[in-house]
């Protein structure tokens, strides 16, 4: 009796023999079809938020291809047995799986159904947004200048103008109802290449709210952070709408040094602070002790 290992066609011979009679034979062509193919997916269909990516594992009797119907809003790669579906643009697509066909199964497909939702931002301005500056999906900062809209204004006795600056970055909105200090907003986050459209301001004060004198506070930086002027501080208040009444709330202190100083006879002799507790911006003895507060571009 034959044992069937693969599809295939093969001959069987069947030869009858008997003492005293003839000798007879049958010969029988057979055919061993391919089975069905199986293939399943781990997912059917999925929401990506441009510019971001999402996965799905496959499971068949042959290798995997796959590909998309609109390379306009999603493109597709394939490693091992998981499919990465890369989001290009808004829109609906469907990403076509193949499980190819093999010795012993015929080939079967399935589809992916995606909607790639575009939450570039677009609004006029980002002033009192949060901001993740690296993209890393934490939230750093909250924005208090926006150089695309500009705009001027005055707070605490200081006169601020916020420049304009074009070729600028592309920013998405990475988060949305974002719950902190400042309120319930979205987040934004940077993607491509271009200048920075905002000046944004940490949410905590720099190394848990330690105290130095303005000789030790106006050079400090981490990384891209660095202390803000007498001006940008003017521009934190007055544009994010910053009183007496009102910034405690928002977890600030009642002064901060700038980095700003003030000369006489080419010697600084004062410090320029924020008094959020009088809504003012003075001069004050480099000696004092006051905590800092970072910002930085992104």
């Amino acid at each position: 009796m034959p044992i069937i290992t693969n599809a295939s066609s093969f001959t069987v011979i069947v030869r009858a023999s008997k003492v005293g009679y003839k000798t007879e034979s049958s010969t029988q062509t057979t055919k061993v079809n391919k089975a069905s193919g199986s293939l399943s997916l781990s997912s059917y269909s999925g929401t990506i938020n441009y510019p971001n990516s999402t996965s799905f594992t496959t499971s068949g009797t042959g290798s995997i291809s796959a590909w998309s119907s609109n390379t306009g809003v999603a493109t597709v790669s394939v490693s091992g047995n998981t499919v990465t579906v890369k989001s290009v643009g808004a829109g609906s697509a469907t990403i076509t799986v193949k499980s190819a066909s093999n010795t012993n199964y015929n080939e079967r497909t399935g589809t992916y159904s995606v909607t790639v939702k575009d939450n570039t931002f677009t609004g006029t301005s980002g002033v009192g947004y949060y901001a993740d500056v690296d993209g890393n999906g934490t939230v750093d900062g909250i924005i208090f200048e926006d150089f695309k809209k500009g705009g001027s204004g005055s707070w605490g006795g200081t006169n601020y103008t916020i420049s304009t600056v074009t070729g600028l970055k592309e920013y998405y909105v990475s988060k949305t109802n974002y719950n902190g200090p400042f309120g319930t907003k979205n987040v934004l986050s940077a993607r491509g290449s271009g200048n920075a459209r905002f000046n944004v301001m940490a949410l905590s004060d720099y190394n848990n709210s330690a105290t130095y004198t303005f000789t030790n506070a106006k050079s400090i930086t981490s990384g891209e952070w660095r202390v803000p002027t007498s001006i940008e501080l003017a521009a934190f208040g007055g544009e994010l709408g910053i009183t007496t009444l009102n910034y405690s709330g928002y977890g600030l202190k009642a002064t901060y040094w700038s980095s700003t100083a003030i000369y006489f006879n080419d010697i600084i002799r004062y410090g320029c602070c924020v008094s959020f507790s009088n809504g003012k911006i003075n001069g004050n003895g480099i000696g004092i002790k006051y905590p800092v507060r970072l910002a930085r571009t992104f």
